[in-house]
């Protein structure tokens, strides 16, 4: 949904299930625009909300001049203070894409995931584990669905 649109089409998130208060109504009409001219973008949209256990997780998306190169990705969890997301990195991608559950809303929390695979000859079985904090399956999720 494109933040220069967004006061006339808020109301319609409400036909998708995506009740946002007033609060975080107000918050982002004023924040996105502030987005847009802090790093000088062209165009910036909200993506939308991850649904998190805590805590909920706002998306946007920007593009400046040069639309293929200059894209940004940013994240909120009030709507007002916006934090870039790096880019995903092929370890984030491997690790991120072993784990399962959902969102918790903190993104400093630390996932692990705990499995077990045959090595050698297949005949022993070895338990391994992998940690991704939040932050990056964030990341690596945002990613794959702008990928689909």
């Amino acid at each position: 949904m494109d933040a220069e649109g967004l006061h006339v089409n808020i109301e319609y998130l409400s036909n998708c299930g995506i009740i946002l208060s007033p609060e975080q109504k107000a918050a982002l009409q004023i924040s996105l625009p502030i987005l847009k001219s802090d790093h000088k973008l062209k165009r910036v949209k909200l993506w939308g909300k991850v649904q998190g256990i805590k805590a909920d997780y706002f998306v946007a998306h920007g593009v400046g001049v040069d639309e293929l190169n200059d894209r940004k990705a940013v994240y909120s969890q009030d709507c007002l203070l916006w934090v870039l997301l790096p880019f995903a990195t092929e370890e984030m991608k491997s690790n991120a894409a072993k784990l399962q559950g959902r969102f918790t809303g903190d993104p400093s929390f630390i996932n692990e995931y705990k499995y077990t695979r045959k090595t050698g000859d297949g005949d022993t079985m070895q338990e391994e584990s992998v940690t991704v904090e939040q932050l990056d399956l964030s990341i690596f999720t945002l990613n794959t669905i702008q990928l689909d």
